[in-house]
């Protein structure tokens, strides 16, 4: 696997918490949406899905300033979405 892989894996890790400590009650009835809402969460689960399957396809190197530098970004989106608890419902 490219170590960009990793990226893709380490942003899943979290959903490994579901599978150990599935979630006891679900709430919410079910809302009726529009079709431009609709439309947006296709858009959204095509960006989700290419940006969890290109890092895969291309390998990440860490040799000069860019690269050190794109890696930091990285990490911190990586801190950040963590920090934030993505995932998490909002109401």
């Amino acid at each position: 696997m490219p170590l960009g892989g990793l990226v893709t894996l380490f942003l899943l890790l979290p959903n490994l918490l579901v599978v150990f400590f599935p979630p006891t009650s679900l709430s919410g009835a079910a809302v009726k949406k529009s079709t431009s809402t609709t439309t947006m969460e296709i858009v959204e689960r095509i960006g989700q899905a290419s940006a969890f399957v290109t890092p895969f396809f291309y390998p990440l190197r860490v040799q000069g300033n860019l690269e050190t530098t794109s890696l930091a970004g990285m990490i911190l989106a990586l801190i950040f979405h963590y920090i934030n608890g993505s995932g998490r419902p909002t109401r």
